[in-house]
């Protein structure tokens, strides 16, 4: 079965960005892309581009009644320590950095066909931040919060760290899979509710950023991961 991916029409004039320090400069180096990581999480670099039609799930860790989880929970309002990002090839190198990366397209057409789609997807991305064989991945929701879940990935390939595209894929699957759990399940929040009312389904929810939530820890002192996930309001 085929996908039709929307995000690689061709962007018209008035959606190129006008930040220099994003512009001109794709594709990147391990180094310089974990160098605009790092301060775009720390605030030193204008925001990523955004686009009107393209709008983020607004997740948050639930609230947790024990005092060691209130502890390792971070503000809401915390930027993230580290953040990963992914988007195709085509818009970083138009200086669209941003969009984010169809989650149904990374979640059924497997890495190779992502190698030659994502920018910079051989980049060990997590080797000079993160010196675990294992992340912990949230998904958390709004109106869903019965369904937040909490997995460990993987993040050594055939004893090889773990590259941008074969995590974008990991994400995207565990996000597909938590899709097909709940879409069917009333959700508390209609906002935010699957269905074709909000718009919300799979073939529109895009893959943006991978980030580290400040301070947040689980019970191995490993840090625990978000997906910053969002959905194409146009389809």
């Amino acid at each position: 079965m085929s996908y039709h991916n929307p995000n690689h029409d061709a962007p018209s004039p008035s959606q190129r960005s006008q930040h220099n320090s994003l512009s001109g400069g794709y594709p990147l180096s391990p180094s310089q892309y974990n160098s605009i990581s790092r301060a775009q999480a720390s605030g030193s670099l204008p925001t990523r581009v955004t686009f009107p039609y393209i709008k983020l799930i607004p997740q948050q860790l639930a609230p947790t009644k024990s005092k060691w989880g209130e502890a390792m929970q971070p503000s809401a309002a915390s930027k993230p320590t580290f953040q990963i990002f992914f988007d195709y090839v085509r818009t970083a190198q138009a200086g669209l950095a941003g969009r984010g990366v169809s989650v149904a397209e990374l979640s059924l057409s497997g890495v190779p066909a992502i190698m030659k789609t994502l920018s910079n997807p051989g980049d060990s991305v997590l080797s000079d931040v993160w010196r675990h064989n294992t992340l912990i991945l949230k998904l958390c929701w709004p109106g869903y919060r019965d369904f937040d879940t909490s997995h460990t990935v993987k993040l050594l390939v055939n004893n090889a760290p773990m590259n941008r595209a074969q995590l974008a894929v990991r994400v995207a699957e565990d996000i597909r899979r938590f899709y097909l759990k709940t879409h069917m399940e009333r959700s508390e929040d209609p906002r935010y509710a699957f269905g074709s009312t909000t718009n919300i389904t799979l073939r529109t929810l895009v893959l943006v950023s991978l980030d580290l939530l400040p301070g947040a820890t689980n019970r191995d002192g490993h840090g625990v991961w978000m997906a910053q996930i969002g959905y194409d309001t146009r389809q």
